[in-house]
């Protein structure tokens, strides 16, 4: 079911974009954890090897990381955050 009025449609996008990057922001903050994995060190490290920011340096995951950014994040704001289709 599509949102009835625009403002409605405006509503669901902004409210699913902040939960979104809400979400992103802590997965990301968690793959920093050294205790008890050292989850940084064996797959997050790889990120963190540019120095300069771009768009490129953001895509430059483990193939591991980006199915758990895909995967969980996606999964988590579409059952998480009530908006239509």
């Amino acid at each position: 079911m599509f949102p009835d009025t625009l403002s409605a449609f405006a509503y669901e996008f902004v409210y699913w974009m902040v939960c979104f990057e809400v979400f992103v922001y802590y997965l990301h903050r968690g793959l920093h954890l050294r205790k008890p994995v050292d989850v940084y060190k064996y797959i997050h490290r790889k990120h963190h090897v540019y120095f300069f920011p771009t768009a490129f340096a953001s895509q430059a995951i483990d193939p591991l990381e980006a199915v758990l950014f895909a995967t969980t994040s996606l999964l988590a704001c579409l059952f998480l955050v009530p908006i239509s289709v």
